[in-house]
This record gives structure tokens, C-alpha cells and sequence, in this order.
């Protein structure tokens, strides 16, 4: 009974429009121009990790979004 109800319910939510455009613009300046500091800390610390980068201008960035996101000791040892 319960999981019926949960399953009618479930079916009225609506699913946002997907666009196929989306998944393009996944990069660090859009994200940084949402306001999105997590997920831009999400991406730049994927790309630090894959690339296994200490590049100066990956390291700001990623500061910033930190400093953004009142993750200051963070930020703090980034710089």
C-alpha cells in the first residue's frame, strides 16, 4: 500500500526539459558566473586530481570558489 502510494506520487512529479546543450557547457567559468562555487570546487578538483595538476591558474581558482564558499582555511591553503 505504502509503496503504491509512493509510486503515484513519484509519477506526478515532473522531469525537467533535458537539452542536449547542457552537458556542453559544464567548464569552470560558467559555473563560477552562476554563483555555483561547489560545483566549480567539484570540477576543478576532479581536473587537479586527473591531470594530476599544481597549475597556478587551477590553484587560484579553485582559492576563490573556496574563499566563496566560507571555506576559508581552505583557501587559505591553496594560496
Amino acid at each position: 500500500m505504502f509503496f503504491q502510494a509512493k509510486k503515484k506520487i513519484a509519477s506526478k512529479v515532473p522531469l525537467p526539459a533535458s537539452n542536449e546543450g547542457d552537458m556542453k557547457g559544464l567548464d569552470v567559468d560558467t559555473f563560477i558566473k552562476k554563483r555555483d562555487y561547489t560545483g566549480a570546487i567539484t570540477l576543478l578538483e576532479f581536473e587537479r586530481q586527473t591531470k594530476n595538476s599544481r597549475d597556478n591558474k587551477t590553484l587560484e581558482l579553485l582559492a576563490y570558489c573556496y574563499f566563496h564558499n566560507c571555506d576559508y582555511q581552505k583557501a587559505v591553503e591553496i594560496y
